[in-house]
């Protein structure tokens, strides 16, 4: 959009306090109400805000919106974590952990040069598009969550993941390919902030 180079870090930092400012009451709320639909409602909201930015980009309502897109966004990765931390224990729990990273991780690697590749072929308003078509797979994702419908693995991965017999123990081979596969995706969400 041309914006100048003061106004769009302005911008940015309003979806950064957005997020940040609201994770707390969010918590709060998590703690009141229903978890999955808090977990819903904040996916409607930042496929709401999403499709909104465009529409009131020159005009005064950008900045709520912006506070909102940045709280909704934010605001499912707290309960993201909240919810795994609700459902599993034990070694469990930090495998699921490690797959919310590594998923958060990667969306941090791709999201950029997939937005910038649409921006360049399509629009400048690829981000709220793109955040928008991220936003709305959630929500139909999320439906599942409340019987909607089932969404389950193929038979044949499902197979091979519940052999019985096998052990659940991972090799240290697989652990090393883990990890550096998490540094790979994890590092350029971690290297700005230790620049």
């Amino acid at each position: 959009e041309g914006f100048a180079q003061q106004l769009a870090l302005i911008m940015v930092s309003t979806v950064v306090v957005g997020d940040a400012v609201l994770q707390v009451p969010v918590g709060a709320l998590a703690d009141r109400v229903s978890r999955t639909a808090l977990f819903r409602f904040c996916g409607l909201i930042l496929l709401l805000s999403s499709i909104a930015l465009p529409l009131v980009l020159h005009t005064v309502l950008i900045w709520p919106v912006l506070v909102l897109f940045g709280a909704s966004a934010g605001a499912l990765y707290t309960l993201s974590i909240i919810l795994v931390g609700q459902r599993y224990r034990d070694d469990e729990l930090v495998r699921a952990n490690a797959h919310i990273a590594m998923l958060w991780g990667l969306g941090c690697l791709l999201g950029p040069m997939l937005t910038g590749a649409v921006s360049q072929w399509l629009t400048g308003h690829a981000l709220p598009i793109m955040m928008a078509i991220a936003a709305l797979i959630f929500v139909l994702l999320a439906l599942s969550m409340f019987g909607l419908y089932e969404l389950q693995l193929p038979a044949f991965l499902r197979n091979k993941l519940h052999q019985p017999g096998e052990s659940k123990r991972g090799s240290l081979f697989g652990a090393a390919i883990m990890g550096a596969i998490s540094a790979l995706v994890v590092s350029p969400c971690v290297t700005p902030i230790l620049a």
